[in-house]
């Protein structure tokens, strides 16, 4: 059983320049914890919020990326001001650490034991971009553990009223190209639920293999 207390924990970024050997500039991406340590979202079938959950799973796909060269950063939403404020924040801190991909760190929740499938939301853009950046994420928890790919091939273009959008739009206002990542349906415990929360690291494993592939393929 997971430590449910809530409270904030300790993330330590492993420094990585942001210049290589050659003088140039290193992009990133950016692992956006979902909620906040006020408001910490939904909770999955073991009591923990998404907001704890995230924050743990960040810190294993940063270890893991660390080990890929591949350059991240893990924020956080702030404690205090509204949701336009903690979007703006957001978005403003991971384009001054040179995020050029943010991935937006959720789980969902429908209250019916039915509820099965992955899912990544986007906003409607013109560019394919961030269409391509969500479907790997989907395709490879099919591919790999035989989750349901909900919406079209798991990628769910949503309206800006829905809930997410704000943070998508402040990320696209910065040139982020974003989606936001609901692998399973947490309120029960199903085939699906059990691989996220009961094998936590095959879920790492799952999420540093997408980024890894999108990051390969960014240009």
């Amino acid at each position: 059983m997971f430590n449910c207390i809530k409270r904030k924990p300790e993330v330590i970024e492993t420094p990585i320049p942001d210049l290589n050997e050659e003088g140039y500039i290193v992009p990133c991406i950016g692992l956006v914890v979902g909620h906040n340590e006020r408001a910490q979202g939904a909770n999955n079938y073991l009591g923990e919020s998404e907001w704890v959950f995230n924050s743990r799973i960040a810190k294993k796909v940063q270890e893991r990326l660390n080990e890929l060269n591949i350059r991240s950063v893990i924020v956080f939403r702030p404690k205090s001001g509204g949701y336009r404020h903690e979007c703006s924040s957001v978005a403003k801190e991971l384009k001054g650490k040179l995020a050029t991909h943010a991935v937006l760190m959720h789980f969902n929740s429908a209250g019916v034991k039915s509820a099965r499938g992955v899912e990544t939301l986007i906003l409607p853009t013109a560019s394919p971009a961030d269409n391509r950046f969500a479907d790997i994420f989907s395709d490879i928890l099919n591919e790999e553990y035989g989750f349901v790919e909900r919406g079209d091939d798991g990628v769910k273009t949503i309206s800006p009223r829905h809930n997410g959008a704000g943070m998508l739009q402040a990320c696209l206002n910065k040139g982020i190209i974003s989606a936001l990542i609901e692998p399973c349906f947490a309120d029960y415990r199903t085939e699906e639920s059990k691989i996220i929360f009961e094998q936590e690291d095959k879920y790492v494993l799952v999420l540093t293999k997408a980024i890894h592939k999108a990051w390969a393929t960014k240009k």
